[in-house]
């Protein structure tokens, strides 16, 4: 079970790294990504007017969602 959960957190972070790389390269996606100025330790997705961004922004969270729950599932399994 370990590494079945490695295995996929490994690939959803590697979905991750893509699909980030994809938004900054469009301009209406990337303006809906804010960091955290002072410590730039967390990021939030910001609704944007256009639609296309919203779609790539909504993929984007929907893969750290899913990584989220991967995590926590690692976690569980070994406490």
């Amino acid at each position: 079970k370990m590494l079945k959960l490695t295995v996929s957190f490994c690939y959803g972070v590697q979905s991750i790294v893509e699909l980030h790389d994809a938004v900054m390269d469009k301009e209406e996606a990337k303006a809906g990504i804010v960091f955290d100025e002072p410590s730039r330790s967390y990021f939030k997705i910001v609704k944007q007017e256009d639609q296309v961004a919203n779609d790539w922004l909504t993929v984007l969270e929907n893969e750290y969602n899913k990584l989220a729950i991967t995590w926590r599932d690692i976690i569980k399994l070994n406490k």
